[in-house]
């Protein structure tokens, strides 16, 4: 199963009154992981856009291990979990520059027209549907 890992260097603005990442901050860490993990499999998200897709989020969790704090180098990995031409589920562990698990959480994502219309990514864009799914295995 192919993996993607970002470096993320944590700064001030990110972080809360105690000094911590704001949890809001995740579900950004998870969206660059993704958009460039999409990229390194030849899904430039621009050109998929571009193409008339979309892919909007269905959902997203995050459970919260250790804190995250100013100066941090985390590493953030994603790959896929599940993937069936119409729903494309992501996984994430988030760790700092010292190995520590930090963060895991997991999107999932369907793909729409950008009337927001289904598309079935194997019949009407095929060379789409093959990296995702040679990525996911």
């Amino acid at each position: 199963m192919y993996s993607y890992k970002e470096n993320i260097e944590i700064r001030y603005y990110e972080t809360d009154k105690m000094g911590i990442v704001h949890h809001s901050n995740y579900p950004r860490f998870f969206e660059l992981t993704r958009l460039h993990f999409l990229d390194s499999i030849g899904i430039n998200f621009f050109e998929f856009e571009q193409r008339g897709l979309v892919s909007p989020v269905l959902s997203i969790n995050a459970e919260f291990i250790r804190p995250a704090i100013f100066g941090d180098i985390i590493t953030v990995e994603a790959k896929i979990t599940k993937f069936n031409g119409v729903r494309l589920f992501f996984e994430y562990t988030v760790i700092n520059q010292k190995g520590e698990l930090l963060t895991t959480g997991s999107s999932s994502h369907t793909f729409t027209s950008v009337d927001l219309k289904p598309i079935r990514l194997k019949r009407d864009f095929e060379d789409y549907y093959n990296k995702l799914l040679k990525a996911s295995m």
